[in-house]
Order: C-alpha cells, then structure tokens, then sequence
C-alpha cells in the first residue's frame, strides 16, 4: 500500500468478481428500534485503559426511510463522544421528511471524526519543490476538509529523508493537519528494509517532543504475507514477534499513536491482537477484495467487536491497484463504487483514509456535500445499487466475457485448444493454512481451499456452497464459517492451484465437489459456466 502499490496479494485468488452474498438486503420486517451506546470521549491512547468510563444510554428516535435507515447503521462520532446506533424497520421513522433530514444531518456531523489521505499521488507533501508550494498544498487539504496525511518512510536514518520530513513537519505544525509516518513491512521492504524497531520509536519521540503536529506511525500490510525470496517469514505478524516490536513499543511516549494496517482477508490477526493489542492506540483497515462491498458493514463492525474500545479508520480505495488491473478490472473503480464505499465505511467507522487517487469526481462530491442530507440519501442509494448489481451473476458473466484479461485469477481456461471458452464458478478462495483453520476450528494441518466469497446466484451458490464469514468468539478471537473445498471430480485439492488445474481439465457443464463444512463432509453437484469470449 505504500507509493510503489506493492499489492499483489498473491494467495486471495480471484476466480471471478467475486462477493459474499449481503446480509443487509431485506430487513423490512424487523421490529424497529434504536439503541444509543454513549461514551465520554477520552483521548485515543486511553480508550484501552480506561473502559470504566464506557456507559450505557438507551434511547429513542425516529428517521425517514428516505434516508435508509431500515438496516443496523451509524457509528457515529464526535470530539466529544461517540454513538452505537442500530435502527431497523420503518415505524415511526417515516412520519416527517423534515424529521429526518434534521436527525440525519446531526448523525452525519457527529459520524466519524478523521478524514486521511494516504500518500496522495498528486499532492504528496513531503516532496514539494519548495515551503511555499508545501504550505499551499496543506492549506488546500485543509479546505477540502483532510484532517490526517500519511506518507512512507523507509529509513529513519537516511540523512535526505529525514530532513524533509523535518520541514513537513515545521510546515504542518502551523495547522490543524496531523501527520503519520508508515513504515513499510518486510512483504515491501524485504531484507534493504529498516526493522530497527527501537530506533523507530526513539526517533518517532524525539519527533513527537518538537513537533506537535506528528500523530504517530503505522505499520502497512501487518497481518499480510510475504511472497518474497528473501524475508525469513512467510507473515508479516511473525517477523513482528520475532523481531520484538512490542519490547519497542513499550518505550514509545503516550502521545505517540500506533496504528497498525489490517486486512479483514489477513493472517494472523488473532496474533496481532494477542501481541499488540495494548500498545495500538487504533487500526487502520483494509480490503483486499475493495470491488465488493456486500460484506463491508459486517466486516467493520466485526473489526469492531474484536478490538473493543480502539478507534478505526478504513482504506476507501479510490484508483486501481496494480493486482487488480492484471487481473482485468476497470482501470478505476467507478464512481458508484466508490460512492457507496464512502457510504458505508463513514457510517461504521471512526474515520476513513483516501488512497492516492484524494482529486477524483467521486472524492471531490463526498468531500463538499458530507454534511448534506441530499447527498447522504444518493450515496446510500447507490450502495444499494452496488450491492444489488455485485450479486446479480448474469451481470458478472457478461463483464467477464468482454474483459480481455486472461488471468486465472479470475476464470479458468478450459484448454488451450480452446481458449475462447472458459469456465466460471462465481467463487474467490484462498490456500488454507494453520491459522485460517483454527479460526474454523479444524485441525491446525488440514488442507484445502477455503471459499472466501460466492457470487450470489452463481453456479457455485445454486450448487449450495457458501463464502467465509468473518465473527467473533465467547473468548473474544475471530472465527470464521466457511466451505472449505477438499476434492473436486474424485481429485483432492491441496492448494488452490490443484482447485484451478483440475477446474481447467474438467469436462462437461458440471463438476463434483467435496467441501468441508462446520466438520460436516457434503457432496455436492455443481453447474459450470461457460464464457464465450468476445
């Protein structure tokens, strides 16, 4: 995620545009009710240690349908206190319009507190020609309602770098801007990384003691992998604890925040939450599956359920990262997408954090029209949109039959003698490794390819076979429920390669599958679909 788009998350292998099947589609028939969760606002640092000042405030209110609020909604924030609100059903809701553009613009105003930009490509600040252009460009963020700018620095002792983040901060200082520094993981950085951890943070607090304006550090792709030959461990939440970065961490000044970066689709998160927890002062979220949003209210608030009382911030990817065009999407989300991305990450998230692309039309109407009634009802209306259109399955096929891309990612050539024909079963998995079988709970060395999404009325849903769904646990670990294919046409499937391999030798319109699910063997039947290239 850093400014060379080191993304390619080579093991969440794409067979189509995959999704997991919403959750938040039909909630009409719920009973409505409002439960407000008020808590004194308490700087970030302290949300860990003090939880006895969290309290209970049950409430009431009304809010027009018009603005949709028939779904669990809004996590809604100040800089004095936060609310849990959940609202179903329509009620008393849908009485008065003016009611509800009055609640909704008071929700919107107190909703999320920080608005990031994650090394903007046009306006990266550090490497402005000159103070005067580098004051005017922090001026322009401000007015466009930023309140954070994260950019990367790969080593603390490079004499040029750390100068000019000496003059970001000299210029940031004068304003309201907070700065945070990333630090790129051993995935990026590889063995020419700097991983001199107690060096970091003696150098983050003699940052912190001269300039008000430093906010503190985060670690990128901290539950992710590494697919390079020359890092010692294949996760990056391993080399962490190996390294002893929590040693440094315990020495690093209260107002020092650390932010670590986490995927919802990540390795190890139990670990970076058994290892880390008390010295994060908040997260960063991220998706590796961004084109889809069906699951990203479910996937935020479990986030939130599984690091209690620690402020998020989410990732809204707005261009394209380099895996994805390889693997034949649009060159840009389009702007519905990110609209109703926007939509949903500022109504159950602390703040949201731009990538890159911060100028884009999409961007620019969230950012002038956050605060307004009107726009909040579009963007919610696309996200219904959105959702409606990532599972209709003959949308997708007709997408994927246009696309000139032929990777396997996302379909599987039928052979070479016939590579205009291809097969699709609307489903995104992954390799199953010992810790994605624990949070399944099967044995720590079973294998096989887990379904991490299935496109809804796919060939692989009508087959009955259901994507991964991230909860947590009585003990507070996340968990997962899945199908975890094991067998496909009497051939075992040890990785996901074998699932491609024996899916492009098959023959006929339909294959046999073997899952494994909740420790129950199923055998099922499923249609494959043929894509006719264009």
């Amino acid at each position: 995620m850093s400014s060379c788009d080191a993304w390619n998350k080579s093991r969440h292998v794409d067979i189509s545009l995959v999704l997991l099947v919403g959750f938040a589609l039909s909630l009409l028939n719920c009973t409505q009710y409002v439960k407000l969760t008020a808590a004194t606002s308490v700087s970030d640092q302290n949300y860990a240690d003090d939880r006895s000042k969290v309290h209970m405030n049950p409430s009431n209110t009304g809010l027009g349908e018009n603005f949709a609020m028939n779904h669990e909604r809004y996590l809604a924030h100040s800089s004095q206190d936060f609310l849990y609100s959940t609202i179903n059903g329509t009620g008393e809701g849908s009485k008065k319009t003016n009611q509800a553009t009055q609640s909704v613009t008071t929700l919107t105003q107190n909703r999320f507190r920080s608005i990031g930009a994650w090394i903007p490509n046009k306006t990266a600040l550090e490497v402005q020609p000159n103070i005067t252009i580098q004051r005017d460009a922090i001026d322009g963020l401000l007015k466009k309602g930023f309140s954070e700018y994260y950019f990367a620095m790969y080593d603390f002792r490079n004499a040029k770098s750390r100068q000019s983040t000496e003059d970001l901060l000299n210029s940031t200082d004068r304003t309201p801007l907070k700065v945070i520094i990333i630090i790129v993981p051993p995935s990026e950085g590889g063995s020419k990384g700097n991983y001199d951890w107690m060096g970091w943070i003696r150098y983050f607090n003699s940052l912190k003691i001269k300039h008000p304006s430093f906010d503190g550090f985060s670690i990128d792709d901290f539950n992710w992998i590494s697919s390079r030959k020359d890092t010692k461990f294949r996760k990056n939440v391993d080399f962490m604890i190996h390294s002893q970065l929590s040693k440094a961490l315990s020495e690093k000044r209260v107002d020092v925040h650390f932010y670590p970066v986490l995927y919802f689709e990540g390795f190890g998160t139990n670990k970076a939450k058994k290892f880390y927890y008390n010295y994060m002062d908040g997260l960063i979220l991220a998706s590796t599956d961004y084109y889809n949003v069906t699951s990203l209210e479910h996937n935020l608030k479990t986030f939130s359920k599984l690091f209690p009382y620690k402020p998020i911030r989410y990732i809204v990817y707005s261009t394209a990262t380099s895996s994805y065009i390889k693997q034949g999407y649009d060159l840009l989300p389009s702007d519905r997408l990110v609209k109703a991305t926007l939509s949903i990450s500022t109504n159950t998230s602390n703040g949201i954090i731009l990538w890159r692309n911060i100028d884009r039309n999409a961007v620019n109407q969230f950012l002038a029209n956050r605060h307004n009634p009107q726009y909040l009802e579009s963007a919610y209306r696309a996200e219904k949109l959105q959702i409606i259109d990532e599972n209709d399955p003959s949308l997708i096929v007709k997408k994927l039959s246009k696309s000139t891309a032929t990777h396997t990612q996302l379909r599987v050539h039928h052979n070479a003698s016939s590579s205009n024909k291809q097969r699709w079963l609307g489903i995104s998995v992954s390799d199953l490794d010992s810790d994605l079988a624990r949070m399944l709970d099967l044995p720590k060395h079973y294998k096989g390819s887990l379904v991490k999404s299935v496109v809804s009325g796919g060939p692989a849903y009508n087959a009955g076979i259901r994507g991964e769904s991230l909860d947590v646990n009585k003990s507070g670990d996340l968990i997962a429920h899945g199908d975890v294919i094991i067998a496909i046409n009497g051939h075992k499937v040890i990785k996901v390669k074998d699932l491609v391999s024996k899916l492009a030798k098959s023959h006929g319109n339909s294959i046999k599958i073997v899952i494994n699910r909740n420790g129950q063997i199923k055998k099922l039947n499923a249609a494959v679909i043929r894509l006719n290239k264009t």
